[in-house]
């Protein structure tokens, strides 16, 4: 199982030219990491691995990281991402907590808002 989804991750980052990968550190980055660097190396394709901190929690992430980036329409989503539009649509926080089952897809997304938010790019042309 673990090779299948070592071998996957490494086709995805190389059919996309992915330069980086993150790994969740509860979902065994340190485990996967070997097996990574291996398959790299079968399939002649080399990318950073980062490792994903949990921080302060997955609320606090698709709450307060990724949702001012979709109330501010800084994220497109298309027809294909219906799966990911329909755990946004059904996100619900009561209280202090999540409700209904765990947005997994969204949780995957909201990582991503941690990278955008320190990583800007320079559109203006320099003369």
């Amino acid at each position: 199982m673990a090779d299948q989804l070592v071998a996957k991750i490494t086709q995805v980052a190389k059919r996309w030219g992915v330069s980086r990968v993150g790994i969740e550190t509860v979902s065994g980055f340190k485990v996967l990491k070997p097996f990574m660097g291996h398959e790299m190396a079968r399939q002649n394709y080399q990318f950073a691995i980062e490792e994903l901190s949990i921080g302060l929690g997955k609320k606090h992430r698709i709450a307060e990281m990724l949702q001012p980036f979709v109330a501010n329409r800084q994220v497109w989503f298309l027809r294909d991402h219906y799966k990911l539009v329909r755990e946004l649509v059904n996100f619900e926080i009561v209280g202090d907590k999540i409700v209904g089952r765990s947005p997994n897809l969204v949780d995957a997304l909201s990582f991503h808002a941690e990278k955008w938010r320190y990583n800007t790019i320079d559109v203006t042309k320099k003369d």
